[in-house]
């Protein structure tokens, strides 16, 4: 602020009619607001400054997520073409969409199917049986069941044993006193009843014949699939539980290990597949023929997925239900 002469003072007071304290009075305010608005300014300009800072902050910041964000959708992506080429390997094409894929729940464990009990169809398998033989995997030669497995997943199950042998049959058939014990054949299956599972160690025996010795082991009627666990009983729960329950075969493995018995979900897979043609296919088949025999049906069908049915991935497949016009009666 430019210095005023003492004349310059002199005049201002005349033309002012203001004395020379009033006059330094209004001076000393007018330096007082300046130098407030001197230091507002500052201020400003400092808080100015700082906000700047936090702006390139906040948007080298914003940069960084948006880059990681991108990355992030772009391996989602990924993995969800992955889950979905996956999928129509497995079962075709579908109609899958991607919120369908990330809030699907995650799969189980993978089941090793080397551990699981290998089910093969008989060679005589119907035209159904057949068809599915066809489509099924090879098994991989490299994938041996552990020696010692079976004992280890029986080893919690109570053990009965029985004896079946015939003498009056064994008899007739091969003549008194030309037959003898060599030794006994041990076929063990899991039985259940709805309160406890054992193991039924049932000895059907090798005879020896004859002269010459000739060794013949004694079948035994009750087997139900040869070298399986599998009895009458504990088939027949799993297909209850599983077709009339509908507790799927993952929840039948927990409870299976609540009883003490160690039992894959694959190999009971395996059994339902079996069964469920060797044993209920001349039901379907006779069903069929009566539906036939109907002058008027009533169907209806839906459409589902089929892994393995002898067509390629992506064909259509449906359940289809019948309903005929006669009402059948039975004795």
């Amino acid at each position: 602020m430019p210095i005023m002469d003492p004349s310059d003072v002199t005049y201002v007071e005349k033309e002012l009619n203001m004395s020379h304290g009033e006059l330094l009075g209004i001076i000393i305010d007018y330096r007082k607001r300046e130098c407030e608005e001197t230091a507002f300014r500052i201020e400003n300009q400092n808080a100015l400054t700082a906000m700047a800072k936090d702006y390139q902050a906040l948007k080298v910041k914003l940069e960084t997520t948006a880059a990681e964000r991108d990355r992030l959708k772009e391996e989602l992506t990924r993995i969800a073409e992955q889950n979905q080429l996956k999928t129509k390997d497995i079962f075709g094409r579908g109609t899958e969409k991607l919120s369908d894929i990330i809030d699907a729940p995650l799969d189980a464990e993978n089941e090793d199917e080397a551990m699981a009990e290998i089910v093969e169809f008989p060679s005589g398998a119907r035209k159904r049986s057949a068809l599915f033989a066809a489509s099924k995997k090879p098994r991989d030669p490299e994938k041996k069941k552990r020696i010692g497995k079976r004992d280890e997943d029986l080893a919690k199950l109570p053990q009965h044993v029985q004896f079946r042998l015939d003498i009056e049959d064994l008899d007739l058939k091969y003549g008194e006193g030309n037959w003898r014990i060599a030794f006994w054949h041990n076929h063990r299956t899991v039985e259940i009843d709805p309160q406890t599972a054992y193991v039924l160690n049932s000895y059907s025996p090798v005879i020896s014949v004859g002269l010459e010795h000739e060794l013949k082991t004694i079948q035994n009627p009750d087997v139900l699939l040869k070298n399986s666990i599998a009895s009458a009983s504990l088939t027949a729960e799993i297909l209850y539980q599983k077709f009339f329950m509908s507790l799927p075969l993952y929840r039948q493995e927990l409870v299976f290990e609540n009883f003490g018995l160690v039992l894959s979900r694959q190999t009971m897979c395996n059994w339902v597949i079996r069964f469920s043609f060797d044993l209920f296919g001349p039901i379907y088949d006779y069903l069929q023929e009566l539906m036939l025999e109907s002058p008027y049906h009533q169907c209806d069908e839906t459409t589902l997925r089929v892994t393995n049915d002898g067509r390629a991935a992506g064909s259509k497949s449906y359940m289809c239900y019948a309903l005929s016009s006669t009402a059948w009666t039975y004795a």
